[in-house]
């Protein structure tokens, strides 16, 4: 196999991984289905070094889980490669919404014609990053619904292998009448005394 073939492999694995532990979480489905929402539609967007703690700041607020939300928003870092493209795709769509439907010039680059500290001058988000941000906002609308429906599949499909994989083992292990009184016992609240 070729070195770009064992990356996308290596890129497959570790999302699979990721999506995994989202299954292991505890808690309603639907709130961890809402969490990695959260962690999508903040993975788009171009606030580097904060997104953990506003997905999390959000998923807490909307009462979803902030695990998941914080664990989504790490799976967004699979599209380290693809990040300039993304970024021109967001800032064109932005540029477009916030300019009367105009796309930008053509020859047009933001990404060779800003440096590393331009990016935290004010400058740059009043001219640049405002509709990289805007387009960065489409781009979570889209992701985000399609994340929840894709991860609440996900969620269900996982518990009833684990239900399918339990009865499998009860059938192939079944409990002896005393071990079912013993277990029948602990699971009966005791009474007070007398």
């Amino acid at each position: 196999m070729n070195k770009i073939g064992a990356f996308f492999v290596w890129i497959w694995r570790w999302f699979w991984e990721h999506i995994y532990k989202i299954g292991e979480l505890k808690g309603r489905k639907e709130a961890i289905a809402g969490g990695v929402a959260i962690g999508v539609l903040i993975g788009f967007t171009p606030l580097f070094g904060i997104k953990t703690v506003l997905a999390m700041l959000l998923a807490w607020m909307f009462r979803c889980n902030v695990v998941a939300a914080a664990i989504s928003v790490s799976l967004h870092d699979i599209s380290w490669p693809l990040l300039p493209v993304l970024m021109l795709l967001e800032y064109d769509v932005g540029y477009w919404l916030l300019n009367s439907h105009h796309f930008p010039p053509s020859g047009h680059h933001i990404l060779t014609s800003h440096s590393a500290h331009q990016l935290l001058q004010l400058q740059f988000w009043q001219t640049t990053g405002l509709p990289v941000l805007l387009g960065s906002l489409v781009f979570g609308v889209v992701g985000a619904p399609l994340s929840y429906f894709f991860t609440l599949s996900c969620l269900h499909g996982l518990e009833k292998k684990r239900l399918a994989r339990e009865a499998a083992e009860a059938q192939r292990h079944p409990l002896d009448e005393a071990e079912a009184e013993d277990l029948h016992h602990r699971r009966e609240p005791s009474e007070p005394p007398g």
